[in-house]
């Protein structure tokens, strides 16, 4: 084996010995009112009422890293309307993501990686979300090394991916992408005859929705390439994960339709935790997917690199896996390697 991808290797399973994640649902306010939105699929998002006690998420926090947690992956509804849960996140677990709609900037002393969604150019924006938010995301992010704006395709957008690759480009971010991937409800919302009209479920029907057709995954996945040809620096991704995850039987369902080798399902350290800050008894940190349509760079990227961590011992298959890696490593961790490095060999004062 080469020097040079040895020393990879030794970086990657040095990274990730360090890497224990796990998921918070923060809050359940949201400002935007997206298209087959996955917090507020179905009831899921009205079950469970919502801690509002600073000290209670302080403590809360404390406690995670104390079970060992280094990497924090806090979502919810709209994080970014909840700062003070964000900052006491912060305060205890070295490294993390926020998945925001970037509407409400998050201030400059939290230093997790931002994770900002975007739907589509402005039209398309404005038809999805219920709002065009692009302009103002960008203006809000524009050169934070802290965001990473991810576009989430669909089967209205994939034409809009170069104009929007431009605009993270003119505005100092960087890109990556994610698959729509629809929920229970959406799909079954989709077969109703005379399906109810929600705020989630505004203008989907049979024959107009945001479901990808196998036509649509090839057209995107070219699109993705002259994206990365063209714009090298500003676009963040991997095409041999690409392959993986538009494959048909992305995962090994049970009986009941559950994938059996979700990372989110299968790491006994990843746990989900519900806005009341109960964890989770459901299938996982996304449980209203349907795991036959499950495409969330999220949980996909993390599966990938575990159930292919085997292909590290075959020649043929490491370059491809290690490559996954460090894309994760790029689009999760970021600039906070030093931290979480240093949180781990005990460098940093408890809290931190």
């Amino acid at each position: 084996m080469p020097d040079a991808v040895q020393r990879r290797l030794a970086d990657v399973r040095r990274l990730a010995d360090r890497v224990r994640t796990s998921s918070y649902e923060i809050t359940s306010v949201c400002n935007l009112r997206c298209e087959g939105c996955l917090f507020f699929s179905g009831d899921h998002a009205y079950k469970h009422t919502e801690q509002t006690d600073p000290k209670s998420w302080e403590h809360f926090f404390a406690s995670e890293a104390k079970r060992g947690v280094t990497v924090a992956l806090l979502a919810g509804a709209e994080p970014a309307l909840a700062i003070d849960r964000v900052r006491a996140a912060w305060a205890h677990i070295p490294a993390g993501v926020v998945y925001t709609n970037g509407t409400r900037r998050i201030p400059d002393d939290i230093g997790y990686r931002l994770h900002i969604s975007l739907w589509g150019a402005d039209e398309t924006s404005e038809l999805t979300r219920g709002a065009d938010v692009n302009a103002k995301a960008l203006r809000n992010y524009a050169h934070d090394p802290r965001a990473l704006f991810v576009y989430t395709i669909n089967a209205l957008n994939i034409d809009e991916i170069m104009p929007m690759v431009r605009a993270c480009q003119d505005h100092g971010v960087q890109m990556t992408f994610n698959y729509f991937s629809p929920t229970e409800t959406y799909l079954a919302e989709l077969k109703a005859e005379a399906a109810a009209r929600t705020d989630f479920f505004r203008f989907s029907d049979a024959g107009r929705n945001l479901i990808l057709s196998p036509d649509d995954f090839a057209r995107a996945r070219s699109v993705i390439e002259q994206a990365m040809d063209h714009y090298p620096e500003t676009v963040v991704y991997s095409l041999a994960y690409d392959d993986w995850i538009t494959r048909d039987g992305v995962y090994d369902l049970d009986e009941n339709g559950v994938a059996r080798n979700c990372s989110n399902r299968i790491d006994e350290m990843h746990r989900a935790f519900l806005v009341d800050q109960s964890q989770s008894q459901l299938k996982c940190s996304n449980p209203t997917i349907d795991c036959s349509e499950c495409r969330t760079y999220v949980s996909s990227m993390a599966s990938y690199i575990r159930n292919e961590r085997r292909q590290i011992l075959r020649r043929q298959g490491r370059s491809n896996w290690t490559e996954v890696f460090a894309c994760w490593q790029d689009i999760f961790i970021g600039q906070q390697w030093d931290r979480l490095d240093a949180h781990v060999q005990g460098q940093l004062a408890e809290p931190l």
